[in-house]
Order: C-alpha cells, then structure tokens, then sequence
C-alpha cells in the first residue's frame, strides 16, 4: 500500500489528518511537522488500524 497523507480543512476551519500506509508509529513522524506548523490544539485519535502490524492509519484532528 501506498503511503498517503491527507490534509482536511472544513468550513468552520477544523483540520483533519489522515494517514494510510505507514507501518507502526512512523505516521506520527511524517505527520509530527505539519502538526507543529498548524500550531493550535491537537487531538490525535488512533483508528483500529494503528495496532494492526500489517495496515497502519492514523487521524489527527488540530482545533484552532
């Protein structure tokens, strides 16, 4: 699977992120600049595919 990183803005300025592809913690790495970038409050929300060895995704929600 193809790593991918997508960035989310809504109409009332909420961030989504979401990763698909990464192995283990290294979306939290890849992701970790944009995040600090973005500033404001992060929320970060594991999907059940996070502990899965084979398929990681994470999501991260910023509040501004």
């Amino acid at each position: 699977m193809a790593r991918k990183i997508e960035v989310i803005i809504d109409e009332m300025g909420e961030v989504t992120i979401e990763t698909s592809g990464f192995k283990g913690g290294a979306c939290a790495v890849e992701t970790a600049k944009l995040m600090e970038a973005m500033g404001g409050t992060v929320v970060t929300e594991k999907k059940p595919e996070f502990f899965d060895k084979c398929t990681v995704a994470a999501g991260v929600k910023i509040k501004a």
